[in-house]
């Protein structure tokens, strides 16, 4: 797959400027065939789909899984076989000079720039059908601590979690707490989980503190089913060995925290204490329209720095893209096998 690599700059609301590098992955040959031919007199007209990603490194979310390597690469063979009438271009912006960028509040309207200025200078060569924006920000993987494997996969889902057998994990945003209740009880029936441990840092939002109480209470739905909560302040020093040595024999525990420093202690202390053979949920939540990531890790402990995490893509990355046009509503599945 070859790639090309150009720059541009975006001015920033404070007057000055960002610099972003722009890498323009092109796609595998697409070859249509006369099986996949629609009965309509375009039968042959291949749609134009442009992804366009604005890749940001958040310091507080540990950065994003983009959206390349082989994996990715052999998912968009994949999708040209099996959409051979989809020719689809992935457009990366990133900072050039920055491998933090605190900007977030900016990160819209760098979009929009590449968007509505730079695409533009390209439409004589070549215009897309369809634009889709696809963050990594919401779209991201989290990284934790110092992991030997990190095996990931992801979906949308919410009420349709049964018919999802191959995609433990999914990213969702709920819009709200009803939402986050719901999807809590529909993991728990659809792995038939029996006993279940979570613990939630209140220090940001003491309504965590009830929020993660209605969960344990809604769970009662469930009869076989028992859920614990735990509570931290992570303002207050920990000592997280002693905070999961209660439940140190069971493999099912969910830390849900928004504070990725808290998340890094109690998957090293997960690993003292050699709850390794368990899957771990991460789970973050506000109420202020960020994101909420639902990541299910299985991994096992190492000695490794975080620098040196290695992401092993597992089973499948999977993610539904919803074009929408004024005639046109066209649903793109990347799946990584």
């Amino acid at each position: 797959m070859e790639n090309a690599t150009v720059s541009t700059i975006y001015p920033n609301a404070t007057g000055g400027v960002l610099e972003f590098c722009i890498v323009e992955r092109v796609p595998p040959p697409t070859i249509p065939t006369t099986s996949k031919a629609p009965a309509t007199r375009d039968a042959h007209r291949i749609l134009q789909i442009e992804v366009l990603t604005l890749i940001m490194a958040f310091p507080v979310r540990l950065g994003a899984l983009t959206f390349t390597g082989p994996a990715f690469d052999q998912a968009r063979v994949d999708i040209s076989r099996a959409y051979p009438y989809l020719n689809i271009t992935q457009t990366y912006v990133y900072s050039c000079d920055q491998p933090y960028v605190t900007w977030n509040d900016q990160y819209e309207n760098a979009q929009a720039y590449q968007y509505f200025v730079e695409r533009r200078k390209r439409e004589q060569q070549w215009k897309p059908d369809v634009t889709v924006f696809a963050q990594t920000v919401d779209m991201g993987a989290k990284l934790a601590t110092g992991l030997d494997d990190l095996y990931l996969s992801s979906v949308i889902m919410l009420d349709n979690l049964r018919d999802k057998q191959k995609w433990p994990t999914w990213i969702t945003r709920p819009q709200s707490l009803t939402d986050f209740l719901r999807t809590f009880e529909s993991m728990m029936r659809h792995f038939h989980w029996l006993n279940v441990v979570l613990f939630a840092e209140t220090t940001l939002t003491p309504s965590r503190t009830l929020l993660h109480s209605s969960s344990a209470v809604h769970t009662q739905a469930i009869p076989t089913a028992q859920a614990t909560l735990f509570t931290f302040n992570s303002t207050i020093q920990q000592n997280y060995g002693a905070l999961m040595a209660p439940v140190k024999h069971l493999s099912r525990v969910i830390f849900y925290t928004g504070n990725v420093q808290d998340l890094q202690s109690l998957l090293t202390a997960a690993a003292d204490l050699n709850m390794t053979n368990g899957d771990y949920v991460y789970f973050t939540f506000s109420a202020l329209g960020q994101s909420t990531i639902m990541g299910v890790n299985t991994w096992t402990h190492t000695n490794k720095t975080p620098d040196d995490v290695k992401l092993t893509c597992h089973n499948s990355l999977h993610h539904h893209f919803f074009f929408h046009t004024t005639n046109l509503c066209c649903a793109l599945h990347l799946q990584v096998l």
